[in-house]
């Protein structure tokens, strides 16, 4: 998945970072960890609305047990995609 945002980083221009000047000195490995940092933003941000709706949904009183069971599973393989994309920034941040 990192490996994944590290490659679509390439596609994106200055356009992307709007609050930059184009005339800016930063050097491009700093750019790169902005846009970086981004994907994984966005990609921590499913799984963490899908946690939120999933809890929401189990407040309610009307559900069944299976349906509680499914909510409950929908959280929990959700936490470990959040893990997971956690895992790959550290891996990433020692420079493997």
């Amino acid at each position: 998945m990192l490996q994944n945002a590290i490659t679509k980083t390439g596609s994106l221009t200055a356009r992307s970072f709007p609050n930059v000047p184009r005339n800016d000195p930063a050097p491009e490995s700093l750019i790169a960890v902005g846009r970086m940092v981004a994907f994984i933003s966005h990609d921590l941000r499913q799984p963490l609305s899908a946690i939120l709706a999933n809890a929401e949904f189990l407040s309610r009183s009307d559900l069944s047990e299976v349906q509680r069971f499914a909510y409950y599973q929908e959280i929990r393989r959700d936490i470990y995609r959040i893990n997971e994309l956690i895992g790959y920034l550290l891996e990433c941040s020692k420079g493997r």
